[in-house]
């Protein structure tokens, strides 16, 4: 496959801050719309709400702007200046090559994702249950830390080694289903699967501890976390306006 020509750097990085631009914009909208009651005690009036929601929208726009082209320089040192760029693109090239001779050969990265992150979450949810007793009574906090990062890294060790058991037995149900749902076979399957995985455990941690949650300073975090997800949709339009 013949490797696709480069993008000028002043184009990656123009797309970078505007897809920033774009992201932070919508999601200030959205998060000053939701607070659009609550707003009228600061800004009463329809017309004062206006500038309020717009002011939101341009300022995120313009903070995630400068947080585009950050990552934009970022992503351009790793892709062009080192290995891992050569590592993701070969991957990504041979991903798309058995996807296209045929899709069951190409859920193996699903299969892990599916697989790793759970063991990886019960792996570090035990190593909290079983280090923090010892935390709590030891005297020599400096021992207790190191105990608690090895019993960590065994867990994650434990993990790792699991995952490629089980990922076997999920990736041959995912070679059954990709003929029939062709999307699973998509690189971007995992990275979907591992938003959708964060997001359901957040939620379910959100719902469990909600008397811990709701007093915690969370709503910087989730709109960023909003305006992330929206980058994602805003790089196309981005890219194509550059």
């Amino acid at each position: 496959m013949e490797a696709s020509p480069r993008r000028p750097l002043g184009d990656v990085l123009a797309t970078g801050a505007l897809t920033g631009l774009i992201a932070g914009f919508a999601a200030g909208l959205i998060d000053s719309v939701w607070s659009w009651a609550p707003a009228a005690q600061f800004v009463p009036g329809a017309a004062a709400r206006l500038r309020f929601v717009l002011y939101t929208g341009l300022s995120l726009g313009a903070a995630l702007a400068l947080a585009g082209l950050f990552a934009a320089v970022g992503v351009l040192v790793l892709s062009r200046y080192t290995r891992l760029g050569d590592l993701i693109r070969f991957g990504w090239q041979e991903h798309q090559t058995r996807r296209a001779n045929d899709p069951r050969e190409a859920v193996i990265g699903l299969s892990f994702v599916l697989t790793g992150l759970p063991l990886v979450g019960v792996a570090i949810y035990v190593a909290y249950r079983v280090m923090t007793p010892v935390v709590v009574k030891s005297h020599a906090l400096g021992l207790a830390t190191l105990s608690v990062i090895a019993a960590a890294l065994v867990a994650l060790g434990v993990a790792v080694v699991l995952m490629f058991v089980i990922a076997r037995v999920v990736e041959e149900g995912l070679r059954a289903l990709a003929p029939r749902v062709p999307l699973i076979a998509s690189p971007w399957a995992p990275i979907v699967a591992i938003g959708v995985i964060v997001v359901a455990a957040a939620a379910v941690w959100a719902v469990r501890e909600w008397e811990i949650a709701r007093i915690l300073p969370l709503r910087g975090p989730v709109v960023i976390a909003a305006a992330a997800v929206l980058a994602i949709p805003a790089a196309g339009p981005a890219r194509r306006t550059v």
